[in-house]
């Protein structure tokens, strides 16, 4: 870009240049680790679900599962409406289920609950379609609506990591490992950072027979995260 300004103004121009440029590199280099959209005109509640974001995915206790709680819940005291933090919500209380931090049942349907209501905020949006196809796979066993999500949230965004992990998922379930593995690369493409991408690989490699590369996968998972 061209920069034209009096001289006096040469501290003004420098900063607008670094601003330009780091602003330049976050499009470059962190695109599909980002969220398409920001989903809220609130900064603040942006930045706390952001908070939210970054425990989640390395999320390995109960301590974890409740820090998301509350900065989810946080960002929708700041805006009710913000879709993205009640998918985040949900999937935050199923983890709290599975930790048995809040009661198990009760937990569920509260993750049913925020689950349900970014759905009706936003029918498109890919992490409510995930989040939803959880409930129904990992507490409802109900894997025909869950791949109804899992296809839904691929519709409107082919490449989103969690939607195509959850679908490599199914495929290691039905011993489909080398379609699993097909996708898994293609999430880790995308989210190359999450240790459960590579956790799952692990797994995916370990039934193709694949062991060696499994063990590869499975200790990288171990380096990046708390597990």
């Amino acid at each position: 870009k061209t920069y034209d300004r009096k001289l006096e103004d040469i501290f003004k121009i420098q900063d607008e240049i670094a601003d330009a440029v780091v602003q330049a590199l976050k499009v470059s280099l962190l695109t599909d680790a980002m969220p398409k959209t920001k989903g809220t005109q609130n900064d603040n509640a942006y930045t706390l679900y952001l908070q939210a974001r970054y425990v989640m995915l390395r999320l390995a206790t109960k301590e974890d599962a409740r820090t998301v709680i509350d900065y989810a819940q946080q960002a929708l005291k700041l805006d009710p409406k913000f879709a993205l933090a009640w998918a985040l919500l949900s999937r935050a209380h199923q983890a709290a289920a599975a930790f048995d931090l809040e009661p198990y049942l009760e937990g569920v349907e509260e993750a049913r609950r925020a689950a349900s209501q970014a759905l009706a905020l936003d029918p498109s949006l890919p992490e409510a379609h995930t989040a939803m196809a959880t409930i129904l796979r990992a507490f409802d066993f109900d894997w025909a609506g869950a791949n109804a999500h899992i296809k839904l949230a691929l519709q409107t965004n082919p490449e989103d990591a969690h939607a195509l992990s959850l679908a490599a998922q199914g495929e290691v379930q039905l011993a489909h490992f080398d379609e699993a593995i097909t996708i898994l690369e293609r999430s880790m493409a995308n989210d190359p950072l999450n240790p459960r991408r590579h956790l799952w690989l692990g797994v995916a490699l370990y039934g193709a027979g694949r062991i060696s590369e499994a063990q590869v996968a499975i200790r990288k998972a171990l380096d990046e995260s708390a597990y």
